[in-house]
C-alpha cells in the first residue's frame, strides 16, 4: 500500500510533498520497510523532504538494511549536496545511528562540517584516536563543541576517562560539569 501510493505520487511532474511527508510518517510509526528502495531510487526527486527522509529512515534502519544500501548511502554523503549545512546536519544525524557500525560510513570525517556531528559520529563508532585527538584542546573549543567532545569521551578507558574528565569538568561551566560528569558515570 506504501509502496505504491509512494509510487504513483513520484511518477508525477509535481508530486505532492505533504503526501509524501505524510506516508513517511505513517511508514515510519509502522515501521514498513518496503518503501526503502522506493526512496534510494527517487532520492533526487525527494531531497526537499531530507529532515523527514532521516526520521524515517532513523525508525526503520537495521544493520541489514545498512548493508544492502551500502553504495545508496555512500552516494548521498559524496554528494555535493552535504555541503549544505541544513543537509549535512541531517545526513551526520542518520550517520549516528549504530546500524553503519556494519558498513564503516562515514570513512572520515571530512564530509562532516560541525565538529559535535563529528564527536557523536565518533562516539557511535567508538574511534578512541578521534576523541584523543581533541583531549589536549578541549579548552579552545566552542560551548556546543566543548560538550560533544567531553559526551564522546565516555568511549574512553575508565581511567584515562575519571581523569581527564574530572579536570574538565571543573574548568568548565556548570553544562560542561554535568556533561562531564554524566560521560565519566
Amino acid at each position: 500500500m506504501y509502496v505504491d501510493l509512494l509510487k504513483n505520487e513520484l511518477k508525477k511532474t509535481y508530486p505532492s510533498f505533504s503526501l509524501i511527508r505524510r506516508i513517511l510518517r505513517n511508514a515510519g510509526r509502522f515501521r514498513v520497510r518496503s518503501i526503502v528502495p522506493v526512496l534510494f531510487k527517487h532520492f533526487d526527486k525527494v531531497v526537499p523532504l531530507l529532515r523527514e527522509i532521516v526520521l524515517y529512515l532513523l525508525k526503520v534502519l537495521t544493520k541489514d538494511i545498512a548493508k544492502s544500501y551500502k553504495d545508496e548511502f555512500q552516494k548521498i554523503i559524496d554528494s555535493p549536496r552535504t555541503q549544505l549545512p541544513f543537509v549535512n546536519t541531517w545526513i551526520a544525524a542518520l550517520l549516528q545511528h549504530p546500524a553503519f557500525n556494519a558498513i564503516e560510513l562515514p570513512k572520515n570525517y571530512d564530509k562532516i562540517l560541525t565538529l559535535r556531528d563529528c564527536a557523536l559520529i565518533a562516539t557511535r563508532r567508538e574511534d578512541r584516536t578521534w576523541v584523543k585527538g581533541y583531549k589536549n584542546g578541549v579548552d579552545t573549543l566552542g560551548p556546543w563543541d566543548k560538550r560533544a567532545v567531553l559526551y564522546s569521551a565516555q568511549i574512553l578507558s575508565k581511567d584515562e576517562k575519571r581523569t581527564w574528565l574530572r579536570i574538565a569538568g571543573r574548568r568548565g561551566g556548570c553544562l560542561e560539569a554535568a556533561v562531564a560528569k554524566f560521560a565519566a558515570s
